[in-house]
Protein backbone atom coordinates (compact mmCIF):
# COMPACT_ATOMS: atom_id res chain seq x y z
CA UNK A 1 0.00 0.00 0.00
CA UNK A 2 1.34 3.07 -0.86
CA UNK A 3 1.49 6.23 1.88
CA UNK A 4 0.41 9.55 0.60
CA UNK A 5 2.98 11.51 -1.23
CA UNK A 6 4.54 8.34 -1.82
CA UNK A 7 5.21 7.37 -5.93
CA UNK A 8 5.73 4.06 -7.04
CA UNK A 9 7.54 4.06 -10.10
CA UNK A 10 8.55 1.20 -12.64
CA UNK A 11 12.20 0.29 -12.69
CA UNK A 12 14.36 -1.42 -15.43
CA UNK A 13 14.15 -5.50 -15.10
CA UNK A 14 11.35 -5.56 -13.31
CA UNK A 15 12.14 -3.76 -10.44
CA UNK A 16 10.38 -1.70 -7.91
CA UNK A 17 11.20 1.53 -6.63
CA UNK A 18 9.27 3.29 -4.07
CA UNK A 19 10.34 7.33 -3.75
CA UNK A 20 9.05 9.03 -0.59
CA UNK A 21 8.09 12.41 -1.43
CA UNK A 22 7.58 15.29 0.88
CA UNK A 23 5.53 18.02 -0.69
CA UNK A 24 6.54 20.75 2.25
CA UNK A 25 10.43 20.07 1.62
CA UNK A 26 10.14 20.12 -1.89
CA UNK A 27 8.24 23.18 -1.74
CA UNK A 28 10.76 24.56 0.78
CA UNK A 29 13.55 23.84 -1.71
CA UNK A 30 11.87 25.49 -4.32
CA UNK A 31 11.45 28.57 -2.55
CA UNK A 32 15.32 29.03 -1.38
CA UNK A 33 16.23 28.59 -5.00
CA UNK A 34 14.22 30.96 -5.92
CA UNK A 35 15.13 33.22 -2.85
CA UNK A 36 18.59 32.60 -3.92
CA UNK A 37 17.95 33.37 -7.36
CA UNK A 38 16.45 36.49 -7.07
CA UNK A 39 18.78 37.63 -4.39
CA UNK A 40 21.67 36.88 -6.78
CA UNK A 41 20.10 38.90 -9.52
CA UNK A 42 19.75 42.00 -7.01
CA UNK A 43 23.35 41.99 -6.33
CA UNK A 44 24.39 41.88 -9.55
CA UNK A 45 21.94 45.00 -10.64
CA UNK A 46 23.26 46.76 -7.55
CA UNK A 47 26.57 45.82 -8.85
CA UNK A 48 26.20 46.92 -12.46
CA UNK A 49 24.64 49.80 -10.75
CA UNK A 50 26.96 51.42 -8.99
CA UNK A 51 30.15 50.73 -11.86
CA UNK A 52 27.68 52.47 -13.91
CA UNK A 53 27.39 55.70 -11.38
CA UNK A 54 31.11 56.03 -10.87
CA UNK A 55 31.69 55.66 -14.56
CA UNK A 56 29.14 58.63 -15.53
CA UNK A 57 30.60 60.45 -12.40
CA UNK A 58 34.29 60.42 -14.46
CA UNK A 59 32.85 61.31 -17.46
CA UNK A 60 30.54 63.92 -16.32
CA UNK A 61 33.22 65.83 -14.56
CA UNK A 62 34.84 66.05 -18.03
CA UNK A 63 31.80 67.54 -19.32
CA UNK A 64 32.35 71.38 -18.30
CA UNK A 65 31.41 73.11 -21.58
CA UNK A 66 31.36 76.94 -21.03
CA UNK A 67 28.31 78.58 -18.44
CA UNK A 68 26.86 82.07 -17.80
CA UNK A 69 24.65 82.38 -14.95
CA UNK A 70 21.81 84.62 -15.58
CA UNK A 71 21.03 86.29 -11.94
CA UNK A 72 18.13 88.54 -12.06
CA UNK A 73 17.89 90.96 -8.70
CA UNK A 74 16.12 93.33 -7.13
CA UNK A 75 16.91 95.19 -4.30
CA UNK A 76 19.39 94.79 -1.59
CA UNK A 77 18.41 91.91 0.42
CA UNK A 78 20.26 90.82 3.38
CA UNK A 79 22.46 88.14 2.46
CA UNK A 80 23.08 89.71 -1.53
CA UNK A 81 26.62 90.46 -1.28
CA UNK A 82 27.46 86.44 0.29
CA UNK A 83 25.07 84.83 -2.29
CA UNK A 84 26.42 86.55 -5.30
CA UNK A 85 29.96 86.53 -3.74
CA UNK A 86 29.64 82.74 -3.49
CA UNK A 87 29.26 82.29 -7.58
CA UNK A 88 31.95 84.90 -7.80
CA UNK A 89 34.07 82.15 -5.64
CA UNK A 90 33.14 79.05 -8.59
CA UNK A 91 35.73 76.74 -8.92
CA UNK A 92 35.11 76.04 -12.79
CA UNK A 93 36.74 76.71 -15.52
CA UNK A 94 34.42 79.23 -17.86
CA UNK A 95 32.02 80.93 -15.83
CA UNK A 96 30.12 84.19 -16.87
CA UNK A 97 27.90 85.80 -14.68
CA UNK A 98 25.13 88.33 -15.47
CA UNK A 99 23.31 90.15 -13.44
CA UNK A 100 20.44 91.72 -14.47
CA UNK A 101 18.38 95.20 -12.52
CA UNK A 102 15.29 97.04 -14.15
CA UNK A 103 16.22 100.23 -12.51
CA UNK A 104 19.46 102.43 -12.39
CA UNK A 105 18.64 102.81 -9.16
CA UNK A 106 17.92 99.61 -7.92
CA UNK A 107 20.47 99.31 -4.43
CA UNK A 108 21.82 95.87 -5.77
CA UNK A 109 24.13 97.57 -8.21
CA UNK A 110 26.58 98.34 -5.63
CA UNK A 111 26.73 95.17 -4.55
CA UNK A 112 27.26 94.04 -8.08
CA UNK A 113 30.18 96.85 -8.55
CA UNK A 114 32.01 96.16 -5.31
CA UNK A 115 31.98 92.09 -6.57
CA UNK A 116 33.42 93.46 -10.18
CA UNK A 117 36.09 95.27 -7.60
CA UNK A 118 37.33 92.48 -5.75
CA UNK A 119 36.89 90.18 -8.94
CA UNK A 120 38.34 91.97 -11.54
CA UNK A 121 39.41 88.75 -13.27
CA UNK A 122 35.63 87.20 -13.61
CA UNK A 123 33.25 87.92 -16.21
CA UNK A 124 31.02 89.49 -14.30
CA UNK A 125 28.24 91.77 -16.08
CA UNK A 126 25.87 93.70 -14.92
CA UNK A 127 22.90 94.24 -17.55
CA UNK A 128 20.17 98.04 -16.26
CA UNK A 129 17.41 97.46 -18.13
CA UNK A 130 13.67 98.31 -18.20
CA UNK A 131 12.23 96.85 -20.72
CA UNK A 132 8.98 95.23 -19.48
CA UNK A 133 8.24 91.41 -21.11
CA UNK A 134 5.30 90.16 -19.80
CA UNK A 135 4.20 91.47 -16.07
CA UNK A 136 6.60 88.90 -14.71
CA UNK A 137 9.16 91.30 -13.72
CA UNK A 138 12.06 88.71 -12.81
CA UNK A 139 10.94 86.90 -16.33
CA UNK A 140 11.67 90.19 -17.69
CA UNK A 141 14.55 91.14 -15.72
CA UNK A 142 16.01 87.13 -16.90
CA UNK A 143 14.87 88.46 -20.70
CA UNK A 144 16.91 91.30 -20.81
CA UNK A 145 20.02 89.23 -19.64
CA UNK A 146 20.17 86.84 -22.05
CA UNK A 147 21.67 89.35 -25.16
CA UNK A 148 24.80 89.63 -22.79
CA UNK A 149 24.94 85.88 -22.25
CA UNK A 150 27.92 84.51 -24.38
CA UNK A 151 27.82 80.91 -23.64
CA UNK A 152 25.28 78.67 -24.82
CA UNK A 153 24.79 76.41 -21.32
CA UNK A 154 22.82 78.42 -18.79
CA UNK A 155 21.98 78.96 -15.76
CA UNK A 156 19.44 80.88 -13.41
CA UNK A 157 19.58 81.41 -10.28
CA UNK A 158 17.89 83.75 -7.67
CA UNK A 159 19.41 86.56 -6.17
CA UNK A 160 18.66 84.50 -2.35
CA UNK A 161 21.12 81.14 -3.84
CA UNK A 162 24.46 80.57 -2.06
CA UNK A 163 26.50 77.83 -3.63
CA UNK A 164 29.05 76.25 -3.06
CA UNK A 165 32.47 76.04 -5.02
CA UNK A 166 31.46 72.94 -7.01
CA UNK A 167 27.93 73.87 -7.56
CA UNK A 168 28.42 73.96 -11.39
CA UNK A 169 29.47 70.55 -12.05
CA UNK A 170 26.79 68.95 -9.74
CA UNK A 171 24.17 70.62 -11.89
CA UNK A 172 26.02 70.84 -15.46
CA UNK A 173 26.72 67.27 -15.89
CA UNK A 174 23.56 65.99 -16.38
CA UNK A 175 22.67 68.38 -19.59
CA UNK A 176 25.37 66.26 -21.39
CA UNK A 177 22.75 63.08 -21.03
CA UNK A 178 19.96 64.40 -23.51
Amino acid sequence: MLEAGSKLLAAPSGMRVMIQINAAAVTHAMLIAICAAATGYALIAAATSLLKRRGSRTSAVAFRPPVTVLKPLCGDEPELYFCLRSFCELDYPAVQIVCGVQSAEDPAIATVRRLQHEFPQLDLQLVIESAAHGSNAKVSNLINTLPVARHDTLVISDSDVHVAPDYLDTVVPPLADP
